[in-house]
C-alpha cells in the first residue's frame, strides 16, 4: 500500500513539475511577447512624430 501512494505521490509531483516549468516558460515567453510589442509601439510612435 505505501509502496502504491509513494508511486501516485511521485507522478503527482511530476506532474505537478511539468506545470510550473510550462507556466514560468508561458510567463517568460509571455512577457518577452509583451516587451517586444511596447517597444515596436513605442519606435512606431517615434517613427509617426518625426514623420510629421
Amino acid at each position: 500500500m505505501a509502496n502504491n501512494n509513494f508511486k501516485q505521490a511521485l507522478h503527482l509531483g511530476m506532474k505537478l513539475a511539468v506545470v510550473l516549468v510550462g507556466a514560468c516558460m508561458f510567463a517568460h515567453v509571455g512577457m518577452d511577447f509583451t516587451f517586444s510589442f511596447i517597444f515596436l509601439w513605442k519606435g512606431l510612435s517615434n517613427m509617426k512624430k518625426k514623420g510629421r
